[in-house]
């Protein structure tokens, strides 16, 4: 029994190659041009500068020609820049589904400096410069240069850094000890009333406030320089 599938196997390989022979192939030219425009058709509308690099398809892969137009996808969730997959299929009368490389360099004007600068500087015009960058090599969102002037650094940064957020410190808008607006609302109401900030305090941050006419403490949302929201 062994022998007898060991020689119908044999057979079945040795019969392949005759039965690709007379099958009319999918041309490796008519997958890269899919991919090419699919990819293509993203930018279209957007008019991004940027660069499509496909590599050539192995040349053993061997697939029948689709009775159908072939389709390009890509997996939900995967990435639109940088190195990607991209899968084309067949859904005709012998179906398939490849997947294949590609690398896609997109570039944006990003804001980096000139100068390097030192921890708590602020930053002024003459520190920064536009320059164009493929965005894929990029760690964070650049800003613009409107973001980052009169911002202070964090900590020290080389010249060509390019500028993102987590290079910025957040301004403190309420600091420890002043006198701050407590602001209490609702959809008929507004309520105001003098306190006391027991902490620092960024844009967006929940800290704890004294209240100076109850003395009671309670907790609410920077929204403003010295301006607290307290939940009513």
């Amino acid at each position: 029994m062994q022998r007898l599938f060991y020689s119908i196997l044999v057979g079945y390989i040795a019969l392949t190659p005759l039965v690709m022979a007379d099958t009319q192939l999918q041309s490796h030219e008519s997958i890269l041009t899919a991919i090419r425009e699919f990819i293509e058709s993203n930018f279209r509308h957007s008019g991004d500068s940027h660069d499509i690099e496909i590599a050539p398809l192995d040349y053993r892969l061997r697939l029948a020609e689709c009775s159908r137009p072939i389709e390009v996808f890509t997996r939900s969730g995967s990435r639109d820049i940088g190195n990607i997959s991209v899968g084309v299929r067949c859904q005709g009368e012998q179906p398939w589904s490849i997947y294949h490389k590609a690398n896609i360099r997109l570039y944006k004007e990003v804001t980096l400096l000139k100068n390097p600068v030192r921890q708590g500087a602020i930053l002024t015009p003459d520190d920064i410069t536009l320059t164009r960058k493929d965005v894929a090599q990029l760690h964070g969102a650049s800003l613009s240069p409107e973001q980052v002037i009169d911002k202070s650094v964090k900590k020290s940064l080389a010249a060509g850094t390019v500028l993102n957020a987590d290079h910025l410190a957040t301004p403190k808008l309420v600091k420890r000890g002043q006198k701050v607006l407590l602001r209490a609302q609702n959809a008929h109401l507004e309520v105001t009333m003098s306190g006391v900030a027991l902490m620092d305090g960024e844009e967006g941050q929940r800290i704890r406030v004294r209240n100076e006419e109850s003395k009671r403490i309670v907790e609410g949302t920077v929204t403003g320089s010295n301006i607290i929201n307290i939940a009513y």
